[in-house]
């Protein structure tokens, strides 16, 4: 609203014109996403979506076009989709089923109150320093945050190799793993895993899907 009012200064049917573009966005790269997504790594997706989340609004605050303005959000729209996405099939596939309903509790429950209380804290800062540049302020956080997470990810990967390699059993071929965030065991080939989670259930994926 404020971007309509005070930055585009566009009428009711603009304004939601403007709105109706994020879902666009993110229901036109679904496709793509469905049919390619299991191309890419899960940490790849992510650190991708949040890097074209920040440019997306950091385009969206270096201009006053309007039409500009469209492209940016349609941009944002479909990095929502890919991150949500991929955050959602991750805790699905990897998250032990006798806690699978709690963690997924907690997490829709962080994940929907995070725009209430953004709006809450947006709100004055963009009444105090203009909406332009709140929404840059984020755009940056958005890329600092994949940057940071892209630098973690691959720390953790060495770690993981260095341990795989620590803990080879006697034939060389089959590695026993540890999975730190929650206790899984890994054990397989060089080209495929088999994740054992309590219960006796079973996740077979390529080697460093979730990577």
């Amino acid at each position: 609203i404020l971007f309509s009012e005070k930055v585009f200064e566009v009428g009711e049917f603009k304004f939601g014109l403007l709105m109706s573009t994020y879902g666009i966005g993110a229901v036109m790269i679904a496709p793509w996403l469905a049919a390619f997504g299991t191309r890419f790594k899960k940490s790849s997706l992510l650190v991708g979506s949040l890097a074209l989340y920040g440019c997306g609004e950091l385009l969206l605050s270096s201009t006053e076009v309007y039409y500009v303005g469209l492209i940016s959000i349609f941009i944002v729209g479909c990095a929502h989709l890919i991150m949500a996405t991929t955050t959602n099939t991750t805790l699905q596939l990897f998250v032990p089923e006798p806690v699978r309903g709690r963690v997924m509790a907690m997490y829709l429950m962080v994940f929907t109150i995070g725009a209430p209380l953004g709006s809450i804290i947006q709100g004055p800062l963009a009444d105090q320093f203009g909406p332009r540049r709140v929404v840059a302020v984020m755009g940056c956080l958005f890329v600092v945050a994949a940057f940071v997470f892209g630098i973690s990810r691959r720390a953790f990967q060495s770690l993981m190799k260095r341990l795989a390699s620590m803990a080879r059993l006697n034939s060389g071929t089959e590695i026993v793993k540890v999975h730190v965030s929650s206790g899984h065991r890994k054990r397989g080939t060089s080209s495929e895993w088999r994740y054992e989670v309590p219960g006796g259930q079973e996740i077979i994926c390529e080697e460093d899907c979730m990577f």
